[in-house]
């Protein structure tokens, strides 16, 4: 049985929102109740990983637009509310593909992280040698 391609929207997602596997578990348990409204406690119950870390993820997506804040809220809550349906559709189908492939998902995260981020070093490898 061939393997299907990762769907755009998934793709896109990912790329623009998911740099950790971390990342994608938040995203994960504050999606699935989004009328509750999650403290970083309530989401490293879920995700146990480092409560600061997770504090940092939950403020990057409400950066991002994917989360809203809680007003005067202490400590700060967070409520999943993309800023659009197919935003919100996106995460869903990551979520999905993720349950499906993880792997392949696993992949997608990390494989950007194989290309070179160092200008020097870009630069630099410019200048090799190689056999055509």
């Amino acid at each position: 049985m061939p393997e299907e391609a990762t769907p755009p929207e998934v793709a896109e997602f990912i790329a623009q929102y998911i740099s950790s596997l971390e990342q994608l578990e938040v995203i994960m348990a504050v999606s699935q109740e989004p009328a509750r409204a999650w403290t970083v406690a309530d989401v490293y119950a879920v995700v146990q990983s480092n409560e600061t870390s997770i504090g940092k993820r939950l403020a990057g997506f409400a950066a991002a637009g994917l989360l809203q804040v809680g007003e005067r809220t202490e400590p700060p809550n967070y409520r999943f509310a993309p800023p659009s349906a197919a935003l919100q559709d996106a995460v869903a189908a990551t979520i999905q593909f993720y349950r499906l492939r993880p792997v392949t998902t696993i992949e997608l995260i990390f494989g950007r992280a194989k290309a070179p981020t160092d200008p020097a070093q870009t630069f630099a490898d410019a200048f090799k040698f190689r056999k055509d």
